[in-house]
């Protein structure tokens, strides 16, 4: 059988474009799902918090998706392989 790796990365950076994202989530250009806060949210524990969690979400819920899309489309596994007799 198969191994499978995941991996995260998170990156957090300072941007010198204004804040005129919806606070939602967004898939970027590069794949990668992102959120665009102001400062003062920035510095806050709680909706830095709150961003991450939501940011990761989004990811965790694409990347299921597209896992199970490429699973679906693979050989199924025997019955034998499975455990059952």
């Amino acid at each position: 059988m198969a191994n499978y790796e995941i991996s995260v990365e998170i990156k957090v950076r300072e941007i010198s474009e204004g804040c005129t994202g919806t606070g939602e989530p967004t898939r970027g250009e590069d794949g990668n799902f992102k959120i665009t806060m102001p400062e003062e949210a920035a510095i806050s524990i709680d909706k830095s918090e709150q961003a991450f969690l939501e940011v990761g979400h989004a990811a965790i819920r694409d990347g299921i998706a597209q896992h199970l899309s490429q699973m679906s489309k693979k050989k199924p596994l025997s019955s034998k392989k499975m455990g059952k007799k």
